[in-house]
């Protein structure tokens, strides 16, 4: 987002407000007529189409060589200032409408039609086909107005005195209108905009609170609306998307409009969309480090995990990424070694701890978007290394995994507290320790971390309004809740199985859309919640009456996004076999149990599974083909578990 900056000037002090004095000081506006213009078809300009940062004699402050990773704008810190900012999403969206000021409108109007309407200006500054106007305006300090190439591209407003922004934006009918708030680089308000009227209030540096001393009207642009979405996309994603829509109708070629549109389609069910996305911004902005690490993190979403890793490397050696980056792509390289084909936990344990020392070295950094990221990136690598040693052969799992899941609760803390984070990444937190947990296979107790992440759901699916954001919320819950199932049942706590199975189908019916991994988890709830009366009770009739509805759901096509789980995937199947051996159905069982041993034989050889899950599966075709009077595949099959249990001994 574009940087308020404060022209040299004299210190302004603090005025208390009486409507009588900013009725004085905004006369010129009520003079002026209309404030707000219809807004017309702009001309193309290529100073509204670059950063004002960059813009000759721009009254806005910042690096001209800053990447769009370090413009900060996030409601956390000081959407609750005004008013204005509580007030707006109450309010019904009005129309879009160029702020402009006596009859000059930023975009539209041309030199000629300015000095026409205005008169001669006092000063003139500038050349190269770049001039600033200085004008003496009744009610104002003064106006500024910037032109490039004959076309007005913005004005700027200097009010005699400041003024809180809620009054500012009710004298000029913008308290209908929700307002982005704009932060410096160390993360501190300068100021917020109105996307709608393309009209930024420049907040006084020597105020203690927020006061406007200064206006800029630059017509109707992407970057505000991009700067909004940014802003909303975590608590209210679907309006963020309306904001992108929007700016990315206006410039096509807006690359952070597609990266952050990238990231909401992908968080919230979408990867392919997601891909197509982050592609454009790539191709906007080849060099950008930043976009290739969401590819590939999309890529990883879809199962396409050698390209994936195939990206990461490339962006860590040909694009040299700032630490913060460098940080998120080692974080990657730790979930493809977890999650993709080869699994090695123990790469990925190194990738993870390789992750959180760069992260530390960045987590102070004075930029507050790069301190964000880094302290991000130290949740996520401490959640992978908790699973990394989850799923691994090492000692003392049940002490260890729990303090890392400890150090990222307290980093995740810390980014809401003091970062300004939604309070929705302590319920993601919860959700991603409960995959943990799950993996240890009962090592690690994790009732307590299901009730708080209950909770936790409970709490921010009261709180939000957003339909998409609900839609996602209803759906981690039901992950988790079917993470909780596994932790319960591989501690042999029954009856909480079937409690938090029939809660996750609950929520799971919630989500609209359907994900395309809504059969899968639903199947597999449906197992699990038969698995636990064959397993407990030893009621394989009712066990079954689960299965049936499990296996037309689970015998669809593996979702790209779950090609990780293929093991457990026929884990399932081979365990549903045995209820149905048990009731009788012996060719159904054995029909179910051939499905389910394909499925961990493939495992195997994407260096998924060991080999010597295959054992037990062996062992059951031996018996099953024995008991059906096939000699032939009982003595194959017996042959086949014999040498796994022989090479397992050795």
């Amino acid at each position: 987002m574009r940087r308020i900056a404060r022209r040299a000037r004299q210190d302004w002090p603090w005025c208390v407000f009486t409507s009588a004095r900013f009725r004085a000081a905004t006369a010129g506006l009520a003079l002026c007529g209309t404030w707000l213009v219809p807004a017309a078809p702009a001309q193309e300009s290529p100073t509204r189409n670059r950063p004002l940062a960059e813009r000759r004699g721009t009254p806005l402050r910042g690096n001209p060589t800053a990447s769009p990773t370090n413009r900060t704008a996030s409601p956390h810190d000081a959407a609750g200032q005004t008013a204005a900012d509580s007030t707006a999403a109450q309010q019904p969206k009005t129309g879009i409408d160029a702020a402009g000021l006596k009859g000059i409108t930023p975009g539209k109007s041309t030199v000629d039609q300015l000095k026409t309407a205005w008169g001669e200006p006092k000063q003139t500054r500038g050349g190269d086909g770049v001039v600033e106007f200085t004008f003496e305006i009744a009610g104002f300090e003064r106006v500024e107005v910037y032109a490039e190439n004959n076309i007005v591209s913005y004005i700027v407003v200097k009010f005699a005195q400041p003024f809180p922004p809620d009054v500012v934006a009710k004298q000029l009918k913008f308290d209908g209108l929700e307002p982005v708030v704009i932060y410096d680089d160390a993360g501190k308000p300068m100021g917020q905009a109105f996307p709608e009227r393309g009209v930024v209030f420049s907040f006084d540096a020597k105020s203690p609170t927020a006061a406007v001393d200064q206006l800029l009207l630059e017509g109707i642009n992407a970057e505000q609306f991009v700067a909004r979405a940014e802003s909303r996309m975590a608590a209210r994603p679907q309006a963020a998307l309306a904001d992108l829509e929007e700016a990315l109708a206006r410039d096509a070629k807006h690359h952070r409009g597609h990266y952050l549109r990238s990231r909401i389609l992908a968080t919230h069910g979408q990867p392919t969309e997601a891909l197509a996305a982050i592609e454009q911004a790539i191709h906007a902005q080849p060099g950008n480090a930043q976009y290739r690490l969401a590819q590939a993190d999309v890529l990883m979403k879809l199962g396409r995990f050698d390209e994936a890793e195939r990206v990461v490397r490339d962006t860590i050696a040909t694009h040299q990424p700032e630490p913060h980056l460098k940080a998120r792509a080692l974080c990657l390289q730790g979930e493809l070694a977890t999650h993709g084909a080869n699994r090695n936990v123990k790469d990925a344990l190194k990738h993870h701890m390789q992750a959180i020392e760069v992260a530390d070295g960045a987590a102070t950094d004075s930029k507050a978007s790069v301190r964000r990221e880094a302290k991000r990136v130290l949740v996520d690598a401490h959640l992978g290394a908790a699973h990394a040693i989850a799923l691994g052969q090492w000692n003392k799992k049940e002490t260890v995994v729990p303090k890392w899941l400890i150090k990222a609760g307290e980093a995740a803390t810390d980014l809401v507290k003091n970062e300004g984070a939604e309070s929705r990444l302590k319920f993601e937190v919860a959700r991603r320790a409960l995959v943990a947990i799950a993996a240890s296979q009962g090592t690690v107790d994790g009732s307590r971390v299901t009730q708080d992440f209950q909770s936790l759901g409970n709490r921010e699916l009261a709180a939000a309004g957003d339909p998409l954001a609900k839609a996602r919320l209803e759906w981690e819950l039901a992950q988790g809740l079917y993470e909780g199932m596994q932790e319960a049942h591989a501690r042999g706590q029954a009856g909480i199985v079937t409690v938090l199975g029939e809660s996750a189908i609950e929520h799971l019916a919630k989500v609209a859309p359907r994900r395309t991994e809504h059969d899968y988890l639903l199947g597999q709830i449906y197992y699990r919640l038969g698995a636990e009366n064959a397993v407990f009770r030893n009621d394989h009739a009712t066990a079954v009456k689960f299965y049936a509805k499990a296996i037309p759901l689970l015998e669809k096509p593996l979702p790209v996004s779950c090609v990780a789980d293929t093991s457990k995937h026929g884990e399932a199947f081979i365990s549903m076999g045995v209820s149905y051996w048990q009731q009788g159905e012996q060719r159904k069982a054995l029909e179910l149990t051939g499905e389910g041993v394909h499925l961990v034989e493939q495992a195997v050889k994407d260096g998924l599974a060991e080999t010597a899950q295959l054992e037990i599966p062996y062992a059951n075709l031996a018996n099953m083909h024995r008991e059906l009077g096939d000699a032939t595949n009982s003595r194959k099959y017996a042959d086949m578990a014999s040498r796994l249990k022989d090479g397992s001994r050795q």
